[in-house]
């Protein structure tokens, strides 16, 4: 309905019309890092050692699998014309899962940890290899060259420069939260918590605005040494638990409302 409408709030249709015209890097900016993070920091590093095979198979050739057969639907099924490089995007945007819902069930059902370490740790490395392949596909539909070595040189560029930056944030990190620990105050674990945060969101900007690589990638890079390393630093594991949970679930929940709003 028209915003004149006797059947419409005018304060709600401006709001909606206002999040609609939203600039999406805003969304991608604000939400992704915080959400990658979260996911990333909680893993069992001891665990994840365990399996990290499996979920590199499953998050790196198992997506440009998917990527391949969705990108053939989209080519010889779908009735739109699509040549190869269009359809390639299309299959890159599809291929990363977010199995949120089924780590919850497996969680209630007290399903095999490793088994969830699987899907858990998949889940969050398929989003950076989905990117790194949708800026690829993208750069051809839109008229791009590639050779072979064009292709390792960026594939390069997006994945070790993004690990290596989210290493160092997160190691830096680390360590700020091992002195935050020996001071011995009240306000420690608030300032730990807010290390960890900002751990997060500087370890995306840095990668994504700053240096043209992955931000997914580093993001997790970060989240993982934050899991492997400062665990045992935090003055209260308790207190860390609570806000990062609270800040997924808000997240989350934000995100849905969002999509909601602009169906």
């Amino acid at each position: 309905k028209s915003k004149d409408s006797s059947l419409t709030w005018p304060s709600w249709y401006s709001s909606v019309d206002m999040w609609s015209h939203i600039n999406p890097h805003l969304l991608f900016f604000s939400f992704l890092p915080a959400l990658i993070f979260a996911e990333a920091m909680r893993l069992n590093s001891q665990l994840a050692a365990t399996c990290i095979y499996q979920v590199l198979l499953l998050a790196c050739p198992g997506v440009l699998l998917g990527t391949a057969l969705t990108g053939c639907v989209g080519h010889f099924v779908l009735p739109y014309g699509w040549d190869w490089s269009v359809s390639l995007v299309f299959g890159t945007i599809l291929s990363a899962t977010d199995p949120v819902a089924v780590v919850a069930l497996f969680n209630t059902l007290g399903v095999s940890p490793r088994l969830t370490m699987v899907i858990s740790g998949e889940s969050l490395l398929n989003d950076g290899t989905a990117i790194v392949a949708f800026a690829l596909m993208l750069k051809v539909a839109l008229g791009a060259r590639v050779d072979f070595w064009g292709v390792v040189g960026f594939f390069s560029q997006m994945t070790l420069v993004a690990v290596a930056v989210g290493g160092l944030v997160g190691g830096v990190s680390v360590w700020l939260i091992g002195k935050c620990a020996e001071f011995g105050y009240r306000s420690d674990a608030m300032a730990q918590v807010i290390l960890t945060i900002c751990c997060g969101y500087l370890a995306f900007f840095l990668a994504e605005s700053e240096l043209s690589t992955s931000g997914v990638l580093a993001t997790v890079s970060a989240g993982l040494a934050v899991a492997c390393k400062a665990w045992p630093r935090f003055v209260s594991r308790e207190t860390m638990h609570i806000v990062w949970e609270t800040m997924h679930i808000v997240l989350l929940w934000l995100l849905l409302l969002l999509l909601l709003l602009l169906l």
